[in-house]
């Protein structure tokens, strides 16, 4: 029986229109083999894991739906607000997602790791996946910048200082008609907006979503192989 994880907890994939990851519906294949009825998979671990990885993925593309649907509203300034505080949402619901890999790889490869130390960010998670599960501690260890990276972000704008989102205009902004206004945000976490205001063109502008779009497709590729993982110990 279809063990149909990826609607585990109201996942978003179900409402946004953005794409499910193949991986994961091939991994519902796999499970399908497996259990006979719908209870036995909503009970089993490897299906909750799934799930639960399954909605953390969907959490960022939804906020990043939004994001890029808020771009083109009529009050640009608005939405430069908004804006901000989306993306304190998008960065936690990005390492919610590394989260949920670090606490699948905890459940399939026995690690024994407190809630705590379940954290790519942390040195123990490291120690303890390298000395019992060295194969699997391969596979994630290239990934290690990435995943400072995203922690670096997100802990700026959770505890710290929401992103800086500006109106960006090629005129005065009284001026200028709504079209050729654009948000952009500052390339650094906890920045300064004193400095900001006073030197603008020191600091390097991107796009809100410039992030993202950069880090999408590393995404999938953890998505993949939190599946294999799963599949593979299931």
């Amino acid at each position: 029986m279809k063990a149909h994880f990826y609607f585990l907890n109201h996942s978003a994939f179900r409402f946004i229109g953005v794409p499910l990851p193949q991986c994961f519906i091939e991994l519902d294949d796999k499970l399908d083999a497996i259990f006979k009825d719908f209870g036995g998979a909503l009970r089993h671990p490897s299906v909750k894991l799934a799930g639960n990885v399954c909605r953390r993925m969907a959490d960022i593309e939804l906020y990043a739906l939004i994001i890029s649907q808020l771009q083109n509203d009529k009050d640009i300034w608005k939405a430069s607000i908004i804006t901000g505080s989306l993306l304190v949402a998008y960065f936690g619901a990005c390492k919610s997602f590394l989260d949920s890999i670090s606490i699948t790889l905890n459940t399939l490869f026995n690690l024994a790791l407190s809630n705590r130390e379940q954290d790519f960010g942390k040195r123990k998670f490291w120690k303890v996946l390298q000395n019992q599960a060295p194969t699997a501690y391969s596979r994630y260890v290239p990934f290690q910048s990435f995943f400072k990276e995203i922690i670096l972000w997100r802990e700026a704008a959770i505890h710290r200082i929401t992103p800086l989102v500006v109106v960006h205009t090629p005129t005065d902004p009284p001026k200028a008609p709504r079209e050729q206004m654009v948000l952009k945000m500052v390339a650094q976490p906890e920045p300064d907006f004193g400095d900001v205001m006073k030197s603008h063109n020191d600091f390097k502008w991107i796009d809100p979503l410039g992030l993202h779009n950069q880090w999408h497709s590393t995404f999938i590729t953890l998505c993949n192989n939190i599946c294999n993982d799963i599949r593979e110990r299931t």
